[in-house]
């Protein structure tokens, strides 16, 4: 892939797609019925719509040596492999003498940038600290001999407090790979602190540093902290250093019929429609009125706000097949239309973010809640003071834990898992 394709000032988010009915539908290559592809990353796709970038998760595919030419991740598709660390940490994958090398191989193979095989204090690994840094340790010393240049790996920081997260960084700071994962951070007073570590240390300014990867988050909240992230990183670095993240979220939500409308700036949600399987779905409202019922009309279109190629004949009918009692499951087109018009809204929220934040600053304060607006403006603060950063994350230190414990999005292991089982 040509990296000045990189350069577009922007943060990347990744889908991770690659389990259910996706896989399925990746690989066949499925059309919709005007025949539009339903890989959103190909150049089969409309232009204006394709997205060439996914995340693949090593620890679920790694028996799969020609994945990504399973799905259709041509090399103009920006890959993102994710180690497999977290399902060793679960249990979800066994650790034995081969698992190593296998990912390693798979990983060089399938993907164009890639996080080291690191084993987060997490899971079976919790209260475990020191033998999940070593362990994790002697896994990057491996594939650092082992590394050919087709791939790009990345260091890898965790933690569950300041000084885990300070000591990882220091015995982990010398290896010389292409930048960072941060991963771990289950609130944003922790995250930031890495960020000032990072930023105080002049760990961005490293010439060998391309990429700083935020593992699992995707709320508008921290796609706002993102967007401000790689504007103060462009400055820093005249746009060497490229920031991006990844979920499974847009997949997650249709497993249990939710279909997203649209995002909302000054709340900092998404507006979720639930399509119900049967088309004598009772509404809530309905409930003490004599047991009313709403009948659904299956020839409407659903409500897309965006007009992506997904929703184009996207009617209630491809949710389901009908029966005596209407929809008795979500159909395999169904899926598909949802799972990529959560993508579309996803990228185009991303998007949207950054257009607004690379503007003037001032003009978020109208737009976002006032304790985002101050994080960000800590960061402002941060990034033209490298040496004052931790003095300014002291500053900012309650605000920081006023904005939330769960502004940094987390994963549930067991969910999590369970999704990509196919």
């Amino acid at each position: 892939m040509d990296d000045n394709r990189l350069m577009d000032k922007n943060f990347i988010y990744y889908p991770s797609l690659s389990a259910g009915s996706m896989v399925s539908a990746f690989k066949k290559n499925t059309k919709f019925e005007d025949g539009t592809t339903c890989r959103f990353f190909s150049k089969e796709y409309p232009e204006e719509w394709r997205h060439p970038y996914f995340l693949i998760t090593a620890g679920h595919h790694f028996k799969k040596m020609d994945f990504r030419d399973q799905l259709g991740l041509d090399d103009e598709v920006l890959v993102f492999g994710d180690s497999g660390g977290f399902q060793i940490a679960t249990g979800a994958l066994k650790w034995d003498g081969t698992i190593r090398e296998r990912i390693f191989e798979w990983l060089e193979h399938n993907s164009d940038v890639a996080a080291n095989l690191d084993i987060p204090p997490r899971a079976k690994y919790e209260n475990r600290f020191a033998e999940s840094m070593d362990i994790s340790f002697d896994n990057f010393k491996y594939f650092e001999s082992k590394q050919t240049g087709k791939t790009d790996f990345l260091n890898v920081i965790q933690g569950t407090y300041h000084a885990e997260y300070a000591e990882w960084y220091h015995k982990f700071k010398d290896f010389a790979f292409n930048g960072w994962c941060i991963g771990g951070p289950k609130k944003l007073v922790d995250f930031m602190y890495v960020i000032a570590l990072m930023l105080k240390e002049r760990e961005f300014e490293k010439s060998h540093v391309k990429y700083i990867h935020l593992l699992g988050i995707s709320k508008i909240s921290d796609f706002f902290i993102l967007a401000t992230l790689q504007k103060l990183i462009n400055k820093l670095t005249d746009n060497r250093v490229l920031f991006s993240t990844d979920s499974s979220s847009p997949g997650q939500y249709p497993v249990f019929g939710t279909y997203l409308h649209s995002g909302n700036f000054k709340t900092q949600t998404f507006t979720e429609l639930y399509f119900p399987k049967n088309n004598e779905y009772r509404r809530k409202s309905h409930a003490s009125r004599a047991n009313k019922t709403v009948d659904i009309d299956t020839s409407r279109k659903v409500p897309c706000q965006l007009g992506c190629p997904a929703c184009k004949d996207f009617t209630y009918d491809y949710l389901g097949g009908q029966t005596a009692t209407g929809l008795d499951r979500y159909s395999q087109e169904g899926m598909p239309r949802m799972v990529i018009h959560n993508t579309h809204l996803y990228v185009n929220i991303a998007k949207d973010v950054s257009k607004l934040v690379n503007n003037h600053v001032e003009l978020l304060e109208t737009a976002i809640p006032k304790d985002l607006y101050d994080v960000i403006l800590s960061l402002h603060a941060m990034f033209d003071d490298p040496d004052n950063a931790m003095n300014v994350y002291a500053t900012y230190k309650k605000t920081y834990k006023k904005f939330g414990g769960d502004s940094i999005s987390t994963t549930d292991a067991n969910q999590f898992n369970k999704f990509f089982k196919t």
